[in-house]
């Protein structure tokens, strides 16, 4: 009989762990970080006072934030504490009432994804909104009411399409590629998975997906071509010197679909596992370290088909969905980091429980 005695003792300190967490966090990002960190908010805060230039993802993030303004708030300080508090509280409470155990090394991710949460989320941005849509997917994938898989998917994808109608547009593509990646994973044999056949096989899937896109329309591929160094351009003739971690392509801009290709495969394992960082500084091996767990828990779920259910092929298609997005339009490392956060939701539901897993593996 599982035991799940030990994490309701735990129940209690994991609860106080993340109010302290998010102390610590705040007091560090009001005292040492630099303005460059609340810019996003500024420029929110601003759009919803009616000024500043704005796009689609900006109006709907300050028209969110104006209909929750029940306070009156109207600085950036008081928005970030207000967040943090109920966000906190929020997570707080779901350890509290969790019956699920985690390993050690999970709780470093865990705890690592809630103090980036704390200090570069909850704040006036756009990642709080993200943050709630992973969260309406993982309540989705969890439902007791929605009995088929398939369903869960198509729901799921369909969030995601609702979302690049009115928020993130390029979101679009994650909403084709959940089913792509959900029927890879579920049609590859049992026990004998091989996580790099599997990449492999999606990156095929991206390809023609990409290259139909193309056929289609081809602004669509031309965007989608120059996403990231249309960013990165702008920011370097502006003489933007904080892009520290700044993603330049290797083979330079993607002027046809097979440099394209190319160059996403190669931003797609930089991504993945960005040791490029280390080469800059000591500074950044925490977030190195971060993407390697992520990295060893998704190879760790597509490997172990004896132990990862339904529920979790949908969230690893998620997140599996989410980086590959990601290798097109994430600008710089830290802004990838920071995006990748908020799936902290579907995160949690890739991992096993400790219990569980070791259940399966004696019954093996």
């Amino acid at each position: 009989m599982v035991n799940y005695m030990k994490a309701r003792k735990d129940n209690i300190v994991r609860f106080l762990a993340v109010i302290t967490l998010a102390i610590a966090c705040k007091v560090f990002q009001f005292s040492f970080l630099p303005k460059k960190y609340f810019y996003d908010s500024g420029h929110i805060l601003a759009v919803m006072n009616g000024s500043g230039l704005t796009d689609t993802s900006y109006a709907f993030t300050a028209n969110f934030f104006n209909a929750c303004n029940i306070f009156g708030l109207n600085d950036i300080y008081s928005w970030s504490i207000l967040i943090t508090a109920v966000f906190t509280l929020a997570i707080a409470i779901a350890f509290l009432l969790s019956k699920k155990h985690y390993t050690t090394i999970q709780y470093i991710l865990i705890f690592s994804s809630i103090a980036l949460l704390d200090i570069f989320a909850f704040n006036l941005s756009k990642e709080v909104i993200q943050l709630l849509i992973f969260f309406v997917a993982y309540l989705i994938i969890k439902s007791r009411t929605i009995k088929k898989d398939w369903q869960k998917v198509a729901l799921c994808s369909l969030l995601f399409l609702l979302e690049s109608l009115y928020f993130r547009i390029y979101y679009l593509i994650l909403a084709a590629l959940i089913p792509i990646i959900y029927i890879t994973l579920k049609k590859t044999k049992r026990n004998k998975t091989n996580p790099y056949k599997v990449i492999i096989a999606l990156l095929a899937a991206f390809y023609a997906l990409t290259f139909m896109a193309g056929l289609i329309s081809s602004d669509g591929i031309e965007s989608i071509l120059t996403a990231r160094s249309t960013i990165n351009n702008q920011r370097i003739a502006l003489g933007d010197k904080d892009a520290n971690t700044m993603i330049n392509e290797v083979l330079g801009e993607n002027k046809n679909f097979l440099i394209f290709s190319i160059n996403y495969f190669i931003d797609f394992i930089r991504l993945l596992l960005p040791l490029e960082l280390l080469m800059k500084g000591v500074k950044y091996f925490p977030f190195v370290l971060y993407q390697s767990l992520i990295l060893a828990f998704m190879i760790q779920a597509i490997r172990n088909k004896n132990i990862i259910d339904a529920d979790k092929k949908i969230a690893l298609s998620c997140m599996l969905g989410f980086i590959m997005v990601s290798a097109i339009f994430e600008p710089d490392f830290g802004s990838f980091i920071r995006h990748q956060s908020c799936l902290l939701p579907i995160l949690m539901l890739v991992m096993p429980d400790q219990y569980k897993c070791n259940k399966k593996e004696i019954i093996k």
